[in-house]
C-alpha cells in the first residue's frame, strides 16, 4: 500500500484539537503543524545552453493560470499525489496547500500539469504516462521535467525538455552600407519523414519545429522537404544523428536563389536605425532586428518610369535615388482617414487641379498636395485621408499621399491595374499579415481621382475600387463627401 505524505494543514490541526480532553492544555509548540511546500525558483534549460523563461520553441514563458505538477516519492520509492502549483504574477501558488514531510525523499516536477495523471517515480516514467505529443498547443507538447532531492519544504525546480527538438529553417541576407541583415525565409509545404513515419512541423516565429522522442536519424532514412519561391527541395543527411532529450537539431534549407539586389512587388520597404533604406525580399518570413518596416512595395518603376512619374507630380526625380536603380510605390501598413468635410470640394477641383479627373494617371501625390494646400488656405475645411501618416517614411521617399484611381487599381488588382481582380490585394495582405499590419479593406476603397459626369445628370463623383473583387464604381458627392477610409501610399 502506498503511503501518502500530503496533508491539509487546517484539517490536521482540527484533528489534533478534537483529540484533547478538557483537562489537557495544548500549546502552540505541541502542535508542530507541518510546513506547506513552496516553489522558490524555477529555471528552464534551453535546448542549447543557458536558462530562459515564452514557449516559442526556443524559450518558455509562463503565463498566469499555468500549472506545474509535483509527484512526491518516499525513501522506499513509492510515489504519491499529483500536487498542482499555479502561476500568478510571478508566484507559484500551492493550490491544495500540500505539506512537507521528512519522509519525502524525492519529487518529480513536470509541466504542463495533467489533473488525473497517475503518480510516477521518474522523469522517464512520466514521459510514457501520457501522450504529450498529441496536445493541440506546442507548449503543451513540450513536456518539461525535473527530478528533485527534497530536504526542505522550499523547492528549486530546474526543468529540462523531455523530448528532442527538430528545427527546419532557411535564411537570407541583404547588405546595406556596412551592415548585413539576416532574415528567415518564408517556407511552405514543410515536412519530414523518418523511415515510414511522416511528420508535419509547426511554424513558430518563422521556424518549423517538431518534438521527437528517442529517434535515430540515419542517412537516406531521414528526409525533409520544403518549398521556397515555388521551388520544392528534398534533402537528407550525410551521417547518422542520434537524438538526445533537451537538445535541438537544426537542419538548413538552402535555396538556389542568389542574393536579392532588385525590387519586386511584395518586398518590404525598411529603414535602418541610421536612416538607410533596406529592401527585404518578399520571401522573408519576418523583418530582421535593427530595421523598421514602413510598408510593402506594390509597384516597381525604372529610372525612366520614375522620371515621368516625377514630372506628373511636380517632383524633382534627382531627389529620390531609389534602390539599386529601381523605384516604386509603397503601401502603408495601416489605413488613414476619410476625405473630410468640405462644402467647396467640387468648385475647388474643377478650377485648381490639372488631371483631377484622369483615371489613367499616377498622380495621387499631386492631388493630395493640392488638397493639403487648400486646407492651409481655408479653401476647403478639412482633409483627413492621411490621419496617422504625418511622418515621412524616409528622406528618400515622398510623404504619404492618397492614391489616384490607377494607383489604387494597381494595388488591388496587381500587375498594371488594368485587369479586374483582387490578386494584388490578396498577395499584399499575405505580406501585411507577416508584420501584423492591417489588411486592405474588403469593401469600398476611395481613390483621390474625381470626375464630372453628364449623365444621368451633371454631377461630380469620386472613383472607388472594391477590395474583394477589384471592380470600379463612382460615388456622387454634393452636400456631403464619402466617408470610406483611404489607404495611404508613398513613392521612392
Amino acid at each position: 500500500m502506498k503511503l501518502k505524505y500530503i496533508y491539509n494543514v487546517a484539517a490536521l490541526s482540527a484533528l489534533l484539537l478534537s483529540a484533547c480532553t478538557q483537562d489537557d492544555e495544548l500549546t502552540q509548540e505541541d502542535i508542530a503543524a507541518p510546513e506547506a511546500l513552496s516553489i522558490q525558483r524555477i529555471s528552464v534549460a534551453d535546448f542549447t545552453t543557458g536558462s530562459r523563461a515564452s514557449n516559442d520553441g526556443v524559450t518558455v514563458t509562463f503565463e498566469n493560470g499555468d500549472r506545474i505538477g509535483l509527484m512526491l516519492i518516499d525513501a522506499d520509492g513509492n510515489a504519491t499525489g499529483n500536487v498542482p502549483f499555479e502561476y500568478t504574477d510571478g508566484v507559484w501558488n500551492n493550490v491544495e496547500n500540500a505539506s512537507y514531510s521528512s519522509k519525502i525523499q524525492k519529487a518529480v516536477a513536470y509541466f504542463p500539469y495533467i489533473e488525473n495523471l497517475n503518480p510516477t517515480t521518474s522523469a522517464e516514467e512520466l514521459k510514457d504516462s501520457y501522450n504529450w505529443i498529441s496536445a493541440e498547443e506546442f507548449k503543451d507538447k513540450d513536456l518539461l521535467v525535473s527530478e528533485i532531492n527534497v530536504t526542505a519544504p522550499e523547492l528549486t525546480v530546474g526543468f529540462k525538455h523531455a523530448f528532442s527538438l527538430i528545427s527546419l529553417s532557411a535564411e537570407g541576407s541583404v547588405t546595406a552600407g556596412e551592415e548585413t541583415y539576416t532574415y528567415p525565409l518564408d517556407l511552405s509545404d514543410v515536412s519530414f519523414s523518418i523511415g515510414d513515419e511522416q511528420y508535419t512541423p509547426e511554424i513558430i516565429n518563422g521556424k518549423f519545429l517538431c518534438l521527437i522522442d528517442g529517434k535515430e536519424l540515419r542517412t537516406n532514412d531521414f528526409r525533409y522537404f520544403y518549398t521556397i519561391g515555388g521551388t520544392t527541395y528534398a534533402k537528407t543527411l550525410n551521417e547518422t544523428v542520434t537524438l538526445e532529450s533537451n537538445h535541438s537539431y537544426t537542419f538548413p534549407c538552402p535555396t538556389s536563389d542568389s542574393e536579392e539586389t532588385s525590387v519586386a512587388p511584395g518586398d518590404f520597404y525598411c529603414i535602418s536605425e541610421n536612416g538607410v533604406i533596406v529592401i527585404i525580399p518578399d520571401n522573408a518570413a519576418s523583418i530582421p532586428e535593427g530595421l523598421t518596416c514602413k510598408g510593402i512595395v506594390f509597384y516597381v518603376m525604372t529610372n525612366e518610369d520614375f522620371s515621368s512619374f516625377a514630372i506628373t507630380n511636380g517632383l524633382t526625380a534627382g531627389n529620390y535615388p531609389g534602390f539599386n536603380g529601381n523605384h516604386g510605390l509603397v503601401v502603408s501598413l495601416k489605413d488613414g482617414g476619410s476625405l473630410g468635410t468640405a462644402e467647396s470640394f467640387e468648385k475647388f477641383l474643377l478650377s485648381n487641379i490639372d488631371g483631377w479627373n484622369d483615371k489613367t494617371r499616377l498622380n495621387g501625390y499631386k492631388i493630395t498636395q493640392a488638397m493639403q494646400e487648400a486646407v492651409t488656405k481655408n479653401t476647403i475645411t478639412s482633409f483627413t485621408a492621411l490621419n496617422g501618416h504625418e511622418e515621412t517614411t524616409s528622406p528618400s521617399a515622398t510623404s504619404w499621399f492618397a492614391p489616384s484611381f490607377m494607383e489604387l487599381a494597381i494595388l488591388v488588382r496587381g500587375s498594371d491595374g488594368n485587369t479586374v481582380s483582387a490578386n494584388g490585394k490578396t498577395y499584399i495582405d499575405k505580406q501585411l499579415q507577416k508584420l501584423e499590419g492591417t489588411a486592405i479593406a474588403e469593401g469600398n476603397i476611395p481613390s483621390i481621382t474625381f470626375e464630372s459626369q453628364e449623365t444621368p445628370q451633371e454631377q461630380n463623383v469620386v472613383w472607388f475600387i472594391t477590395g474583394n473583387s477589384g471592380t470600379e464604381f463612382s460615388y456622387p458627392f454634393t452636400d456631403t463627401t464619402p466617408g470610406e477610409t483611404y489607404r495611404p501610399i508613398c513613392a521612392f
